[in-house]
C-alpha cells in the first residue's frame, strides 16, 4: 500500500467480465474520480499479419507494455496527467491518437493482471480483486464482443475456452493474494460501490 500525498489510486483485478469495468466506472461517478484501463495498455500488434494477431492470446502478461502503464501510473499518483494509450480492439492495434487523463483525488486503475508486476502493485491504496462464475463470465463476454467489438459469437467462445479462461487460472487468481478486498462481480454495482467507499474511507482514518 502506498503511503505518498497526492491522488488516491485504486486498483481492480479480476476475470474476464467479472464487472471490473462497470464497478470502475460508477465509483468514478460516485466519487469524483478517474478511471484508467489496462487494456489500453495492450502491445501494438500492428506488425503482425491479421490471422497472427486472431491466434495472439491476451490473457497474459506479456501481452501488456509494462513499462509504459508503470511509468503512467506513477506519474498519475505525483497528481501529474498523462496521455494514455488508446487500443483498437477491432484492428488489435494500438490508435495514433492518445487520451488524456487528468488526476483529481481518485483514480481507478482496472484490468485482468493490474496486480501482476510489483512496481505498479506498490502504488495503490487499495486493491479490489472481483469474483464472478466462469459460465458467467462467458455470457457477459460474448454480449460484450458482438456489440462493442464486433466479433462472432463463435470466435469469442473460442477465444474464451483457449485463452481467457486457462490463463485466468494460470494469471489472473494466482494475484488474489494481493487484494485488500475481495468482491462478488454478481452483486448490485451500488453494493460494490459503498464496499469500495467504505474501505477507503477506513484506511484514510
Amino acid at each position: 500500500m502506498s503511503s505518498r500525498s497526492g491522488p488516491r489510486l485504486v486498483g481492480l483485478a479480476g476475470g474476464s467480465c467479472s464487472g471490473k469495468s462497470t464497478l470502475a466506472h460508477a465509483l468514478a461517478d460516485a466519487s469524483g474520480g478517474v478511471v484508467l484501463p489496462q487494456d489500453a495498455y495492450y502491445r501494438d500488434l500492428s506488425e503482425l499479419t491479421p490471422n497472427e494477431r486472431q491466434r495472439w492470446n491476451f490473457d497474459i502478461p506479456a501481452a501488456f507494455d509494462w513499462d509504459r502503464f508503470a511509468t503512467d501510473l506513477a506519474r498519475l499518483a505525483d497528481g501529474a496527467a498523462v496521455h494514455t494509450p488508446v487500443y483498437d480492439y477491432t484492428n488489435h492495434t494500438r490508435a495514433d491518437r492518445t487520451r488524456l487523463v487528468t488526476p483529481g483525488s481518485l483514480v481507478i486503475v482496472e484490468g485482468l493482471l493490474v496486480f501482476h508486476d510489483e512496481r505498479t502493485r506498490a502504488i495503490f491504496d487499495l486493491t479490489v480483486f472481483l469474483d464472478v462464475h466462469e459460465d458467467t463470465a462467458l455470457a457477459r463476454r460474448v454480449a460484450r464482443d458482438l456489440e462493442e467489438r464486433g466479433r462472432d459469437a463463435t470466435e469469442v467462445r473460442e477465444r474464451f475456452a483457449r485463452d481467457a479462461q486457462p490463463m485466468f487460472e494460470r494469471w489472473v487468481e494466482p494475484t488474489r493474494r494481493w487484494a485488500m478486498l475481495q468482491l462478488s462481480g454478481t452483486r448490485p454495482v451500488a453494493e460494490l460501490v459503498a464496499s469500495v467507499q467504505e474501505r477507503l474511507a477506513q484506511s484514510s482514518e
